[in-house]
């Protein structure tokens, strides 16, 4: 609004509506322009603070002021009659300041245009917002103990902000294909209370039934607000860049379609660079929070959310009567932009927690997964949609980066048939997803999970980090790797610690499919349930297969019938691809597992520790190849009773003999290569 000085005028208009304003009165200046005395008039569309004086009565408000027309529209502050005032045609106007100018309040309340007797408030909304565009208002829904209730949607124009007194500023969608508010650009909707048709059923067009609906738009803000009794969702932007929804309690919502979500950010040509900050996003629909389904919404910060599915009383909802699919979708099926998903909380779901995904030939720029709590997710049993994708957190597809870290993982309700984990991550086949700066899962927590506990498969083209990780109770693997012989990167499984609580399956499960990278099992402490129980394979802490190269060091494993545990056969001397050293096993029937299908085949097992232990190498089948010794250059030195009568050797290999004699040999040098070669006693030592 617009202060003028000495502007005060007369006015020939009847009624009640726009009044038109004529010579000034003496003294004082027109409203209008007037170059006899230099005066250059109020500006064309300037709001004005106004006060009318019609007699015994007055009339304050603003209005907006039209030069051509010499007109001055008129909303209404206070009167002395509590409405506008039905002039007589000898009234005069002037400009003056009032309280609500003085304060910088500028709100229009919605009830002020509402006429007695309507059934619906869509032409009270209308009017009030059409004076809101003009003044520059903000809209004002009062609460009341009824409700609002509308059978169209309401538009909300460019730069007005709606704002309420909380949970009883309450308005409800009785219209079963209507949104309640679509909002313009730079619109803001605060405290209100918006209700659906309440409708349990499918619904086709998902542009229609939302709270607040908001389409190529800027800007845009939805705060500390309800929603409630919506097929669609709570809020959906579709294509809008620079926005916030923050605050806001959804509850209450339906399935109508899979992609009914409590909050929606979808973009067909360009968004993001917005945040989803403290929802609490509380339905059974779909998902809770669903972004970036197409790749064009990148820049997002989804953060301190709570999606926990419950039902319209607030009682949480669990397996069969489960219909929320995810309790964050970020990404479907398309590369994206950064995305960041920290400190939210996930539970009761069908599939996942939080999922991200690309399709095949696709990757998003970064998606960073930290600080969240994923609890009882993956409730959809085997054969079921998209079952195979759970995971307390799933990654699906590429990245130029991903991490995901300090998450804790509970009670994960995945079907064991599936490869899938607490964590699942997928790569897609072929060189599909590649990985500029890798995936890092670290330092996440894991506490009970019937399927995995940290799951990677296919071909994820990149470095992988499994690193400080604490994983337990687990049905079955703790960390399970079958990425797939396409796989031409590294994998780093270090530093975590497991603890098993039966032993039907191995701890840290490596199936390499013959590719040709090294992969690194280091400085991990695993614990297992039992010994004494010989089930094949199974009860391993460390469990290798089709591995070509691999390093396992420094490890802790304690209480297994295997420490280390090679499934394949080796073939000829291995000095330097199998690395199995510095290990400490404790309480271990067979600390490590290899073998060979001939007689030729030789690995060097060095530093490695031995407490408590039944055999230090064995093997259930084949021959025995893991020689306790150490490298030497491209020599080797082996620990045995005498020299090898197995194994391939070279000129130079010695054998150091574990209860030498006086008087006898304390070891033999191979003077000539082959299996065994030829193995001469050293000098006997004194008698």
């Amino acid at each position: 609004m617009t202060l003028y000085n000495r502007v005060r005028a007369v006015t020939a208009t009847t009624g009640t509506g726009t009044i038109t304003l004529g010579e000034p009165v003496s003294g004082y200046f027109p409203f209008h322009a007037d170059s006899n005395i230099g005066w250059a008039g109020v500006t064309d569309g300037d709001t004005v603070p106004y006060v009318i004086e019609d007699g015994n009565h007055f009339e304050i408000g603003k209005g907006a002021w039209s030069s051509s027309a010499r007109t001055l529209t008129r909303l209404l502050s206070e009167s002395s009659t509590g409405s506008l005032l039905s002039l007589s045609g000898r009234a005069t106007a002037f400009i003056s300041s009032n309280k609500d100018f003085l304060a910088g309040r500028e709100r229009i309340c919605v009830d002020d245009y509402y006429l007695a007797g309507d059934t619906y408030y869509n032409s009270a909304f209308t009017a009030a917002l059409a004076a809101c565009a003009v003044l520059g208002a903000a809209l004002f829904i009062p609460g009341k103990s009824t409700v609002r209730n509308l059978n169209d949607t309401v538009t909300i124009p460019a730069g007005v902000a709606v704002f309420g007194d909380g949970y009883n500023s309450h308005v409800r969608q009785t219209a079963a294909e209507k949104n309640v508010f679509n909002l313009g650009s730079n619109c803001m909707v605060d405290r209100v209370r918006l209700e659906g048709d309440g409708l349990q059923t499918s619904i086709v067009d998902w542009t229609k039934n939302n709270g607040v609906f908001a389409q190529n738009v800027t800007g845009v803000s939805v705060t500390n607000s309800f929603f409630h009794g919506f097929r669609s969702a709570g809020v959906q932007i579709q294509d809008g860049v620079g926005c916030h929804v923050a605050g806001n309690l959804c509850y209450g919502n339906y399935y109508g379609q899979n992609n009914s979500s409590d909050i929606v950010f979808y973009s067909s040509t360009r968004g993001g660079s917005s945040s989803i900050v403290g929802n609490r996003c509380f339905s059974n629909n779909s998902q809770g929070i669903w972004c970036n389904p197409t790749g064009f919404d990148g820049d997002l910060a989804i953060v301190g959310n709570i999606c926990i599915t419950m039902n319209s009383s607030f009682a949480e909802l669990a397996s069969g009567s489960l219909s929320r699919r995810h309790g964050i979708l970020v990404n479907y099926g398309s590369p994206g932009g950064r995305i960041t998903v920290s400190g939210n909380v996930c539970k009761n779901t069908l599939i996942t927690g939080i999922y991200t995904a690309t399709s095949s030939g696709t990757k998003q720029k970064a998606i960073i997964i930290t600080g969240n709590v994923c609890s009882k997710n993956g409730f959809a049993g085997a054969g079921a949609s998209d079952s195979t994708l759970s995971g307390g957190i799933t990654v699906n597809g590429g990245a130029d980066l991903v991490q995901i870290s300090d998450n804790a993982i509970t009670d994960f309700r995945g079907n064991l048939t599936n490869a899938i984990g607490a964590i699942t991550f997928n790569g897609y086949n072929g060189a599909d997803s590649v990985f500029s700066d890798g995936c890092n899962i670290l330092n996440n927590t894991i506490d009970t999970s019937t399927a995995y506990g940290i799951a990677i498969n296919n071909n994820p083209v990149g470095k992988v980090n499994v690193r400080g990780n604490h994983i337990k109770r687990c049905t079955s693997s703790d960390i399970r790797c079958n990425p797939g012989s396409d796989w031409d990167a590294d994998l780093y499984i270090e530093d975590n610690t497991c603890e098993r609580s039966s032993n039907n399956i191995g701890s840290i499960y490596v199936d390499d499919g013959g590719a040709t990278r090294r992969r690194y099992v280091r400085r991990n402490k695993i614990y297992g349930a039992d010994r004494s129980t010989y089930d094949g394979s199974n009860n391993a802490a460390i469990h290798l297969r089709q591995a070509t190269k691999f390093t396992v060091t420094d490890n802790h494993i304690e209480k297994f019938y295997f420490g280390v545990y090679y499934e394949d056969s080796v073939t000829g001397r291995v000095t330097t691809d199998y690395i199995i050293d510095r290990n400490h096993f404790d309480d271990v029937e067979t600390a490590i597992r290899l073998r060979g299908a001939s007689s030729a085949p030789m690995v060097i097992l060095q530093d490695n520790t031995f407490e408590t232990v039944g055999s230090m190498t064995n093997t259930d089948s084949g021959t025995a190849v893991g020689y306790i010794g150490r490298r030497q250059g491209a020599k080797v030195v082996v620990q045995t009773s005498a020299a090898p009568a197995v194994g391939t050797w070279v000129a130079g290999d010695r054998a150091e003999f574990t209860a030498p004699a006086a008087g006898a040999a304390p070891g033999a040098v191979c003077t000539t290569g082959g299996n065994p070669g030829t193995w001469k006693d050293e000098a006997s030592l004194a008698a």
